[in-house]
């Protein structure tokens, strides 16, 4: 469907067609930077929240890292141990 081969197009693009072509071509040229000035602001735009994804996802990554640095460091012995010398208390003071 374009301009030189309307027969493939339906009702309605056709009627579109005949509405651009009615135009003033300056006019319709005018319309085309309009639309295609939107498009470059609308990339520039998802360009940068694609950028801050990207450095979110890293902070992401450091929190994690930081937490399983932290869990590697011992934490787990430490409940453990904890956990253990609370138990043997209690099992004392029964006796």
């Amino acid at each position: 469907c374009s301009p030189a081969n309307l027969d493939a197009c339906d009702d309605e693009k056709k009627a579109k067609i005949k509405e651009l072509q009615a135009m003033d071509p300056s006019l319709l040229s005018e319309k085309v930077e309009e639309q295609e000035g939107r498009i470059k602001e609308l990339e520039a735009e998802f360009q940068t929240l694609i950028e801050e994804l990207v450095k979110m996802h890293e902070a992401a990554e450091k929190k994690t890292e930081e937490v399983k640095a932290i869990k590697d460091g011992g934490l787990g012995l430490m409940k453990a141990v904890l956990t253990h010398d609370k138990n043997a208390k209690a099992g004392s003071a029964e006796l």
